[in-house]
């Protein structure tokens, strides 16, 4: 059906701070906009909140849609960068987005 990943830096890199990081999904074509990433896009989180008080993910600027999917947990811009960790963002800005871990009664 699709995977997705986290990633842990346990060393800063420019405006990219040490943490956990939301990684790349992949959905198989014939089953996108059925919710599979927003599922496995709230477990990775559930799997970070039980560990860190605070997700990272990085995006191209440009890449409006999954900026605005992201809102829905609470992902804010935190800095812009050409790169942040080993993501490059060739054709444009990176964002780094940051999300705080809700409050108990706030968990789904």
């Amino acid at each position: 059906m699709g995977w997705g990943k986290t990633h842990y830096w346990d060393k800063p890199d420019g405006a990219a701070p040490v943490g956990h990081y939301l990684g790349g999904i992949v959905i198989r074509p014939e089953l996108r906009r059925r919710g599979l990433a927003t599922a496995l896009t709230q477990t990775r989180l559930d799997w970070i909140w039980a560990r860190a008080g605070e997700a990272f993910y990085v995006v191209n600027a440009s890449n409006l849609s999954s900026i605005e999917l992201h809102r829905q947990w609470g992902f804010a811009e935190a800095a812009r960068a050409p790169r942040c960790h080993t993501t490059g963002f060739t054709g444009g800005v990176g964002l780094l987005m940051r999300a705080v871990r809700p409050a108990p009664a706030d968990l789904r």
